[in-house]
């Protein structure tokens, strides 16, 4: 079993500092964000005297509180909107199936719905 390193990584300055909790001495930094990975590799390798390969490591970003703040809000905003647009997508096909028992046809249900006749058959069907 592979053992997987918890690494943060954080902006410090011009550099992201980075802190390996599991490792004593496990600090080291980055240029940047692209090169955390491989720096937190090279420390975990000279610290613990081990191959590079042998391990697998989990980078986590520690952002400022505002921008987490709205990371969070976002990703709340995002989980709505595809509730919001299941529940849109569901009344449309009720629309649809409703025009259809009233007899409508599919390019009828189309025009009045504003959408094809092919996206009309969709929706009823």
């Amino acid at each position: 079993m592979t053992i997987t390193y918890t690494v943060t990584a954080e902006r410090s300055g011009r550099f992201w500092a980075i802190e390996i909790p599991e490792i004593q001495g496990g600090h080291t930094q980055a240029r940047s964000l692209t090169e955390v990975d491989v720096m937190a590799r090279d420390c975990i390798c000279i610290l613990k005297d081990i191959p590079a390969d042998s391990f697998d490591i989990a980078v986590s970003v520690k952002l400022p509180t505002t921008a987490q703040e709205h990371l969070t809000a976002a990703r709340s905003l995002s989980a709505q909107a595809v509730a919001v647009q299941a529940k849109a997508a569901a009344e449309s096909r009720a629309a649809a199936r409703e025009l259809k028992a009233a007899g409508l046809t599919l390019r009828e249900i189309g025009i009045a719905l504003g959408v094809s006749h092919q996206r009309a058959h969709q929706l009823v069907h």
